[in-house]
């Protein structure tokens, strides 16, 4: 399992101490697709804070499924043997099945125990709605941002959505329903019904396979997170990634919490 990052990271080594961040993540499974010749069935990431929409769009050309969590992992990490077992019965799963016994018996290791935890799994092939459909609630709050009324309505909202780790992520699906329902702003409402339908599959495909939580402050997960920190000049970082180049999220955020706000 891997310690939550000051910095965003994965697979720290503390001999070398060094980890991949997410381009360098990249860029590894871009090898592998070179080497198969095909792109890998599942990246699963038995890591803590790995399902967000950034993560998952950065390796959407090289791998058909993500597989992790929005939260911190608890200690035990994953089932291994259960999860292995059930593929050793089943060697012909499909990516998308294995994805979904992952997230199952994830959450059944954790349903009878106090941790918070969440799983699931992301078809990276269906993608596209959703990234569109954020990027049309960043125009629009961009456009409406100077408004007073719609930045209490962020802030409001913001508050009220479901975190991860230091406030700097939150659940997606959650965010979109409480802004929609603090904003009075009927583009922005508008908005945020297509960042939750395309995540529920209304109209279209949800690229959510199968998701899963436990614990009471873990109900409003919904298996995607995205980059909302809290209060503080966003990462300088962010602006690198896929997700920041194709849509104006990483604008907005810069916009509402960027130096001088």
């Amino acid at each position: 399992m891997d310690r939550p990052p000051t910095s965003r990271g994965i697979a720290y080594d503390d001999t070398s101490a060094d980890c991949l961040d997410n381009q360098e993540l990249k860029r590894v499974l871009a090898t592998a697709h070179r080497f198969f010749g095909r792109k890998v069935d599942v990246v699963g990431m038995d890591a803590c804070l790995m399902t967000m929409l950034e993560v998952a769009y950065q390796l959407r050309d090289h791998a058909q499924v993500l597989v992790g969590s929005e939260e911190l992992e608890p200690g035990p990490g994953w089932p291994h043997a259960a999860i292995l077992g059930d593929l050793t019965k089943n060697p012909t799963m499909t990516p998308a099945e294995l994805g979904a016994t992952i997230v199952q018996r994830y959450i059944e290791s954790y349903r009878h125990g106090a941790e918070d935890a969440t799983q699931s799994a992301i078809d990276l092939g269906q993608l596209g709605d959703l990234v569109e459909a954020v990027d049309t609630l960043a125009r629009a709050l961009l456009r409406d941002l100077r408004r007073a009324q719609l930045a209490a309505a962020l802030h409001l909202a913001w508050r009220r959505t479901l975190h991860f780790f230091e406030h700097a992520y939150v659940d997606l699906h959650h965010f979109a329903v409480e802004l929609g329902r603090a904003t009075d702003a009927r583009a922005i409402r508008q908005a945020c019904g297509a960042v939750r339908a395309a995540i529920e599959g209304r109209g279209a495909r949800s690229p959510l396979i199968a998701e899963a939580h436990s614990g009471p402050r873990m109900a409003p997960a919904r298996g995607l997170s995205i980059y909302f920190p809290a209060f503080r000049n966003p990462s300088v970082h962010y602006q690198a990634l896929d997700f920041a180049r194709r849509s104006r999220w990483a604008e907005f955020l810069e916009a509402y919490l960027g130096e001088g706000r």
